[in-house]
């Protein structure tokens, strides 16, 4: 297992006799001081479906990125623990009636990959790529191709282990026509992450551009998200001078590739963001996981202008009187409305469901859950499919092991 460890604000990363020193990454902590706020609360506005309960070894547990659906409905999914060796694993939900049944169709074993955290992504075949953070022979993550091979079987059919100098810790995988997009949170020329494209038989990775350089952030930490003329947008954990994270456009076919849009230069703008949505206006939204006035997180949206984007906050989270805190997640637009999750508050303290317009106006909490029915902390990225969010919880359930769900607003 690779070992990080902070060294006089230093990170250093070491892997078998490898040391590699980079910028530290920010903390992840808590911040219990949560003012009284007064959200709309909406209790059971909406309907949530627990589709599956996961159980931990030899199934899955710690359900901690997003979901894809195939055309039959076919919903896939990593974890980070559980599977044959608890190393984590690649899971499909078959539909059946009005229930799932589940299936393990990767188990992680170290060498091919460790704690899987990120949505899987899919091609036009119904193959399956997913990535790990950690684990392969240099212990830097992994990235592995599963085939389909009939009646719901599957086999892998292409691997590579990151070596560092092709990115290390990759957090996010998108597809782009017959190509992949990944970020890596290390590696690359300053060891504070990349940008790769993934093709080939081989899925042998190619460094686009490499963080931490010309003013950019350090530490992507999320999926690319999709924007309009072939570009995408993205997000650093960290930057320069303020540490807080920066939001970023990435458009390959230029040169450099990355270009900062905002650097979130005070805490009180957000600590640590998630990752973005863009509208067909321009307008990019998201939320940070920590910062703001309470330090618990906000919502925020980023509209350009002539001197660059400025950002409005459309709500700060205060994990009190019902309303969420710690948001980790990429939200979902639809039409004028956004929804996301939060990691804790609620009426349960479990995490919660949320709904805002893209004004600012409407904040509500639609969904409180409730830990043992419908599991807690739900974590990584939103699907809308069919008029349903879908989405994991990482913790709780009737299993213990988190849940698979649907949310109809």
């Amino acid at each position: 297992m690779r070992l990080r460890v902070a060294l006089f604000g230093v990170a250093v990363l070491m892997s078998g006799s490898s040391t590699f020193a980079i910028p530290a990454p920010p903390a992840r902590h808590r911040n219990s001081a949560a003012p009284p706020g007064h959200p709309s609360v909406r209790p059971n506005a909406g309907q949530l479906v627990s589709l599956y309960a996961f159980k931990g070894q030899p199934d899955g547990s710690s359900p901690q990125g997003g979901v894809v659906i195939d055309a039959a409905g076919n919903i896939f999914g990593t974890t980070q623990s559980g599977g044959s060796t608890n190393d984590g694993s690649v899971y499909e939900l078959q539909p059946s009636g009005s229930t799932y049944t589940e299936q393990v169709i990767l188990s992680y074993s170290v060498s091919d990959g460790d704690q899987p955290v990120a949505t899987p992504a899919m091609d036009s075949a119904g193959d399956i790529f997913s990535i790990a953070p950690t684990g392969g022979k240099s212990d830097w993550g992994t990235v592995v191709k599963l085939q389909p091979t009939g009646k719901g079987k599957y086999r892998k059919a292409a691997f590579h282990a990151f070596d560092v100098t092709d990115g290390a810790t990759p957090e996010g995988i998108i597809r782009a026509g017959s190509v992949f997009y990944a970020t890596t949170y290390f590696g690359g020329a300053s060891n504070a992450g990349t940008i790769v494209s993934i093709k080939g038989a081989h899925l042998k990775p190619t460094v686009l551009y490499s963080f931490g350089k010309n003013g950019s952030g350090f530490f992507p930490d999320w999926r690319l998200a999709p924007g309009s003329r072939g570009t995408y947008f993205g997000t650093t954990a960290s930057a320069p001078a303020s540490g807080s994270g920066t939001v970023f456009k990435f458009t390959p076919s230029q040169t450099p590739p990355v270009s900062t849009l905002f650097t979130f230069a005070t805490a009180s703008q957000g600590q640590i963001p998630n990752g973005v949505v863009p509208a067909k206006n321009g307008d990019l939204f998201g939320t940070t996981q920590q910062g703001g006035s309470t330090g618990l997180g906000v919502l925020y949206k980023l509209s350009a202008g002539k001197s660059g984007y400025t950002e409005q906050i459309l709500h700060t989270f205060t994990g009190a009187n019902g309303d969420g805190e710690y948001p980790r997640g990429t939200l979902v637009l639809v039409g004028n409305t956004l929804y996301g999750t939060t990691t804790g508050g609620g009426s349960m303290a479990s995490g919660t469901i949320f709904q805002v317009q893209t004004s600012g106006n409407g904040y509500a909490v639609m969904y409180s859950f409730k830990n043992s029915s419908d599991g807690a902390s739900p974590l990584g990225d939103l699907l809308l499919s069919n008029g349903a969010l879908y989405g994991v919880s990482a913790a709780g359930g009737p299993g213990g092991g988190g849940v698979a769900w649907k949310f109809i607003p």
